[in-house]
């Protein structure tokens, strides 16, 4: 199913400007729904949105005053309530590789019902359904799990990079490439910021980014020169992307975390897309290596404004 649009609330039907649109105080609106079926839904998430509760600090609790994704498929998909981690403890199956997983089987628990967490008197995941997140101001294509046993699925796949995604960015610079940035990631003490250089860093992981200009602009008048960007994580780490194009000099346009000073454009968040995501479904009968599906989400119209601004040079 493509194109389905889902009412948040009162079920607005206009566009809402990406330029003016705050969630806070505001009760109407809607998600696109890019596919739907039993066991999974993909969603065109627009920026500016939450994917989940957050707390600022530990000694915070979750911000409750802005609805996010997750309060909204609670309401549209109640049925995802149990899935997710911490483990629901809904399924007593393990799936431990993506073959044994079934048309079948993913719908359903080894007892033959639909997970629910009411089943294990466990609590609700804190992220129900989310196999990934985007951040707030990031839009585009996010998937969502609605049983215990794809969630499991998707999880291993993500562990096993057999999930492939591709994002749009607009950077400052001409980019010269393709190339790949395969630079650790870690966190500055005392911030909140992800660095790949920074002295006394923690929670140092591995992170590998693969990216291809596209096209290269400049202001109308002449001026700075941006280039737009695909990009492929083939890991995921938080703020991946935005601190690797930060660290080979090329930050996203509007990032005020890892960007330069200033918003020449004025864009009121960073030029940052979820364009697509592709993986392979588990094993059916007459596809014995799984359909592979690609979901897409184009360019929201803030930014493909921003692009109709600039001239473009290549």
């Amino acid at each position: 199913m493509s194109g389905l649009l889902r009412p948040a609330k009162r079920g607005y039907e206009g566009w809402i400007s990406p330029w003016s649109f705050t969630w806070k105080g505001y009760n109407e609106t809607m998600f696109e729904v890019i596919y739907e079926d039993k066991d999974f839904l993909v969603l065109n998430k627009p920026a500016g949105v939450l994917v989940h509760p957050v707390a600022r600090r530990k000694s915070q609790s979750a911000n409750r005053d802005e609805e996010t994704i997750v309060d909204w498929l609670l309401r549209y998909y109640p049925e995802v309530k149990g899935v997710g981690d911490p483990s629901a403890g809904t399924s007593t199956e393990r799936f431990d590789s993506p073959e044994r997983l079934t048309a079948e089987g993913l719908s359903r628990t080894s007892s033959g019902q639909a997970p629910s967490s009411a089943d294990s008197g466990q609590a609700t995941p804190a992220r129900p359904g989310i196999v990934h997140r985007l951040d707030r101001d990031t839009s585009g294509v996010l998937l969502v799990a609605r049983t215990q046993p794809f969630f499991e699925y998707m999880k291993r796949l993500f562990q096993a990079h057999e999930v492939e995604k591709t994002y749009l960015a607009l950077v400052h610079g001409r980019v010269k490439g393709p190339g790949v940035i395969n630079t650790p990631i870690g966190l500055r003490a005392g911030s909140v910021k992800r660095s790949v250089r920074a002295r006394h860093m923690k929670m140092v992981k591995e992170a590998i980014t693969e990216y291809r200009p596209l096209k290269v602009f400049e202001r109308l008048g002449g001026g700075e020169l941006f280039t737009l960007v695909e990009l492929t994580p083939r890991t995921g780490r938080t703020h991946q992307l935005r601190v690797h194009l930060a660290s080979i000099g090329h930050p996203v346009v509007g990032d005020a975390l890892y960007g330069v000073k200033g918003n020449p454009l004025g864009l009121p968040r960073h030029f940052l897309h979820a364009e697509s995501i592709a993986f392979s479904l588990p094993a059916q009968a007459g596809l014995p290596n799984g359909k592979r599906m690609r979901f897409d989400a184009e360019l929201p119209d803030d930014l493909k404004y921003i692009v109709d601004g600039l001239r473009e040079i290549r």
